[in-house]
């Protein structure tokens, strides 16, 4: 899954970006309103894809600096680090409500941290918040490298993001996922 992120990543010129920080943190501040929304509407599928889609941010942003992610890889290439990952979640992971989610996610992107630890915090938090609610991160993260994998655009320099096209030729070969089917 990841090398196909990374390949997606690449052939939209994202990799090829370089970090900026500002952008990052107004792409993941824009998730957090639609996870906060989904939570307020009790839409557990748009809950799950404002999380995945915080985790796309944050891991393109570690592509964008070249930096060394064997750790996200290990979570989709290593089953025993998985399982191993998964089961300490689920036996020491906390519950986080909505605010404290927002909280511990905007706390990470706004450290004054200046490497690059607070991506990889991020992701973390946001396995978490998956497993916790009882969903299988490589399954969610497949059916969103689906999605990415359906959709056409260009990268936006005025934005300092992929920018999807929305015609309804585009529109009409997006793959819709399914988050259901990717209960633990």
């Amino acid at each position: 899954m990841i090398d196909r992120l990374k390949m997606w990543s690449d052939n939209c010129g994202i990799t090829e970006q370089k970090p900026n920080r500002i952008d990052y943190v107004g792409n993941v501040v824009g998730e957090l309103g639609e996870f906060y929304d989904a939570v307020r509407d009790n839409d557990e599928n748009e809950i799950v894809d404002a999380i995945a889609d915080i985790i796309v941010f944050s891991i393109t942003e570690i592509f964008k600096a070249y930096v060394n992610y064997p750790v996200i890889s290990a979570v989709y290439e290593d089953d025993e680090h998985y399982v191993e990952l998964i089961q300490t979640i689920q036996n020491y992971g906390y519950n986080t409500n909505r605010n404290m989610f927002i909280y511990l996610v905007t706390k990470e992107i706004g450290s004054e941290n200046n490497s690059y630890q607070y991506l990889f915090n991020t992701v973390q938090l946001c396995y978490t918040k998956l497993v916790v609610m009882g969903y299988d991160i490589r399954k969610v993260m497949n059916e969103v490298v689906l999605v990415l994998e359906s959709r056409v655009g260009e990268w936006d320099d005025d934005l300092g993001k992929w920018i999807k096209d929305t015609s309804p030729e585009a529109k009409a070969n997006w793959y819709k996922p399914d988050y259901s089917k990717c209960k633990l």
